[in-house]
């Protein structure tokens, strides 16, 4: 391994500590805030078809989001994992429309139908951190920088205040897709050119 991923790895493992010990009151504060600020971008103002993961655990929660959007007549899809380190995006209707798996993670139950990629107008992320210019530590899969590099959405990653490096606090690599916007409790900040 080397020293970038041996870093990136470190990293990772600071961050994932720090949400986890972050106090319920403040999470829950600064998801609904963050939901709001979501549901105010033009962005989402504007898409047809919103791809957005489901937060569990510490994760940010984004239930509220989704159902807001699904009330808005939005159609939404939730990412289902699957072998190679692929992901696609299933269209959800309701809550009742996830489950969770083996890993603990809430995907969309087998029968939701696949959306393809090139369908999607707005791509809500996560994140373990981010800074403000758009770049983000995921999990280390890779999935969503697999996803994102055959799709055209725009890319909000979610992040709170308490998460969020400084910019030049995460070295990206080439093959990580950078967010257009990054949402935190504080509002939307956009990177340079978007």
């Amino acid at each position: 391994m080397d020293s970038h991923n041996t870093e990136r790895n470190a990293l990772r493992k600071l961050m994932r500590e720090r949400r986890d010990a972050l106090p319920a009151e403040y999470r829950a504060a600064a998801d609904r805030a963050i939901c709001e600020i979501l549901l105010d971008l033009p962005e989402y103002k504007s898409a047809d078809i919103i791809f957005c993961y489901i937060g569990v655990q510490s994760e940010i929660d984004t239930m509220p989001f989704i159902q807001k959007a699904l009330a808005d007549g939005k159609r939404v899809c939730a990412p289902a994992l699957e072998r190679g380190g692929l992901m696609k995006a299933k269209e959800i209707t309701d809550a009742g429309d996830v489950a969770p798996t083996d890993f603990g993670l809430l995907e969309p139950a087998a029968g939701c139908p696949d959306v393809p990629a090139g369908e999607i107008s707005l791509v809500v992320v996560p994140c373990l951190c981010c800074d403000r210019s758009g770049n983000r530590l995921g999990y280390g899969g890779g999935y969503y920088d697999r996803y994102l590099a055959v799709s055209e959405a725009n890319i909000a990653v979610v992040c709170r205040e308490r998460n969020i490096c400084e910019d030049g606090g995460i070295s990206p690599l080439p093959h990580d897709a950078r967010a257009d916007v990054v949402v935190t409790e504080r509002g939307a900040f956009r990177r340079s050119g978007v």
